[in-house]
């Protein structure tokens, strides 16, 4: 049996502030011996606890505004047990749009593990830079669920140390003519030892008069690993360009190609386009470029 569960957080003559979530009954049917019939056993519904999945908070106390949601694990195949959270922040004129605060708690087996990590909107020039985000955390027993991947999505793992995050989201000179965002994150093992290294980040060139969920005229994303523990480095980048209808990417959404480098004790390779999917410019459906580079082991 489900049903809803709102908690007002103000005193009876407030309003603003409360916690609400849905509540799971779970029930478990029990069957007795019937005397007076033994070939139809008695059965019986009886109580088996509460399940809690989701707490959604919102409200405004004094300054603070919150707006978020909290959801629980119980035997999750990958997190197992603890909850994960994002609470949209703000407070007064000092934080006037949203931050964004993102937990994770919780155990799995015989080891703990966190996860927190906050991203801050500001407005603070620095000369001709201006920097429109800041952000940064910290984890232990985590680690990305794709090692390469350029999207973080962080699963518990015994034994994996700790890692530190930052942040940074910028423009130079006029946001609508380029805005960049740019991660760094350094993981440290048991040992103290840094496991890795990783710079990501994308770009967006002249994104002023695009409506939204268009692409930009020109747009790229990099992704660096220096990998410690086996003496290795990875790069890709890919850029695409969408100018109107005249000129854009050959590739998917616009891509004109991807550039990758890797070096490892045992490897190392450079290609710039693949003969499966070559670097290339359309322009007007009349011309089209491609062309590649690879070299390596």
């Amino acid at each position: 049996m489900r049903g809803n569960v709102t908690i007002s957080l103000s005193n009876i003559n407030e309003k603003g502030k409360s916690a609400s979530t849905p509540v799971f009954v779970n029930a478990s049917v029990e069957t007795r011996p019937n005397i007076l019939n033994p070939v139809y056993p008695e059965q019986k519904w009886i109580f088996d606890g509460l399940l809690v999945q989701r707490v959604i908070v919102k409200g405004i106390v004094s300054v603070f505004s919150i707006n978020g949601s909290i959801n629980l694990f119980k035997d999750h195949p990958v997190y197992d047990n603890g909850f994960y959270g994002v609470v949209g922040l703000k407070i007064g004129k000092l934080i006037k749009d949203t931050a964004k605060v993102e937990i994770y708690f919780g155990t799995k087996g015989d080891f703990k593990y966190w996860f927190a990590k906050i991203d801050i909107p500001v407005n603070v020039p620095i000369g001709a830079i201006t920097l429109k985000k800041i952000g940064g955390g910290a984890y232990s027993n985590m680690e990305r669920a794709d090692f390469n991947s350029k999207y973080p999505d962080y699963v518990p793992k015994k034994d994996a140390g700790i890692g530190l995050l930052a942040q940074v989201g910028l423009y130079v000179k006029d946001e609508k003519i380029f805005y960049a965002d740019a991660s760094l994150e350094i993981a440290i093992n048991k040992t103290g030892g840094v496991k890795f290294i990783r710079l990501s980040g994308n770009g967006q060139f002249f994104s002023g008069d695009v409506k939204e969920g268009e692409p930009v005229p020109v747009a790229a994303k990099v992704n660096m690993v220096f990998d410690n523990e086996n003496d290795s480095f990875h790069a890709n980048l890919n850029v695409y360009m969408n100018i109107g209808k005249a000129i854009k990417g050959i590739g998917p959404g616009g891509l004109i190609g991807e550039a990758v480098i890797h070096s490892d004790p045992a490897d190392w390779y450079v290609y710039i386009g693949r003969p499966t999917s070559p670097l290339g410019i359309d322009v007007l459906g009349l011309l089209k470029t491609q062309s590649y580079f690879m070299a390596g082991t």
